[in-house]
């Protein structure tokens, strides 16, 4: 018994990088900015190749000591028809499925911003109307931290991308709704909206302390 302790310390040690993991800002369905470097990251094991497979992109990279890596795909155009972007560590693999190539929009603000679709006017007109396969969405719940994350949570149907249909659309909020619709239709690519806003907040809020101080 007297050696159990000491085993078990190493085994919680050895995984505690043990998965491979991105955080949930990546997903299936999600929208990548398309004409500009894709930064893909995330954890894995100490010190293992990670491939990551994309568009008939394949690029590799170590991750470090502390279990991080990133990996940047090189420039893409444009593309509506959803593909399947693969991450893979020696032991483990994650698949994100109709991933898209088009703009992406970080939908910020306060109460007005975070008015969701389905308590907007005419909302009984729009929703079932709202069929937008390549305007994709995703809902970061407020939390207000004083570091920057590597992470939110997915929980309580945000943190997860989805496509815009008459079944998924009254979460979205209703003006980065009305936004991206009008860009979708003028641009023909697809959008992609990040939508952060937090009814209440003020300006100071929305911008990192070290720009503060300088202000």
């Amino acid at each position: 018994m007297k050696f159990l302790f000491p085993v078990t310390v190493i085994l919680l040690a050895t995984q505690a990088f043990a998965e491979l993991k991105l955080p949930h800002i990546f997903g299936s369905q999600m929208v990548l900015q398309r004409d500009k470097p894709a930064r893909i990251w995330g954890w894995a094991d100490v010190e293992k190749e990670i491939v990551i497979t994309f568009a008939g992109q394949r690029k590799s990279i170590v991750s470090g000591k502390d279990g991080k890596w990133e990996i940047s795909l090189d420039p893409m155009p444009a593309n509506a028809t959803g593909q399947a972007l693969e991450i893979v560590s020696e032991d483990h693999s994650i698949i994100f499925d109709d991933v898209l190539l088009g703009d992406v929009w970080i939908c910020g603000g306060q109460s007005n911003m975070e008015w969701r679709l389905r308590s907007s006017r005419d909302a009984d007109i729009e929703i079932p109307s709202a069929r937008y396969p390549a305007i994709r969405f995703i809902r970061i719940e407020p939390e207000g931290l004083p570091e920057p994350q590597d992470d939110f949570p997915s929980e309580n149907g945000a943190g997860i991308w989805n496509q815009c249909s008459p079944e998924t659309i009254g979460d979205c909020s209703g003006v980065a709704y009305f936004f991206g619709q009008r860009l979708h239709r003028r641009l023909n690519v697809p959008i992609g909206l990040v939508n952060a806003a937090w009814g209440g907040t003020m300006a100071q809020h929305w911008v990192t302390r070290r720009t503060l101080k300088t202000l």
